[in-house]
């Protein structure tokens, strides 16, 4: 659990830190210099760490899942982190972060629609405050 406590400081304090750059700088920069991190990250921790996994993922995909995969990646990627970065720029940082919280709710929702996952009561009753939350905030939110 303490990892997970980790990710969650770093990606919470995250969107900060980037509002702050785009003050600055175009987001098409970010993105930039945000795929050059990953690239060069995940490369050195394969070459070092990996390389056999890697050998073994290739041999063990077909085309047409890797294009899937790369398509999925494509959007969640590229298509979603412009529009991230586009509505964190010209809105006040509070909107999307909230709206995000939807997240881990539709990954639930769907992990139970689409792979017949488990979903208890308490992760449903979650997943209910969370869009009823959301809907209080925007629907009773006054004009800035």
């Amino acid at each position: 659990m303490l990892p997970l406590i980790f990710i969650s400081l770093v990606w919470g304090l995250i969107p900060i830190i980037i509002k702050i750059y785009l003050s600055f700088l175009p987001y098409i920069f970010i993105i930039f210099i945000q795929s050059l991190v990953l690239l060069f990250s995940s490369l050195t921790y394969i070459f070092f760490f990996k390389s056999k996994e890697l050998k073994e993922g290739f041999n063990k995909i077909t085309i047409k899942k890797l294009l899937i995969l790369i398509i999925t990646f494509f959007f969640a990627s590229f298509i979603c982190n412009l529009l991230y970065l586009d509505v964190l720029k010209n809105h006040h940082i509070s909107a999307p972060i909230i709206i995000f919280t939807l997240t881990p709710a539709i990954t639930i929702l769907a992990s139970y629609l689409i792979l017949n996952e488990y979903l208890n009561i308490q992760q449903l009753f979650g997943c209910l405050l969370v869009f009823i939350g959301i809907f209080i905030i925007f629907y009773f939110k006054k004009p800035l």
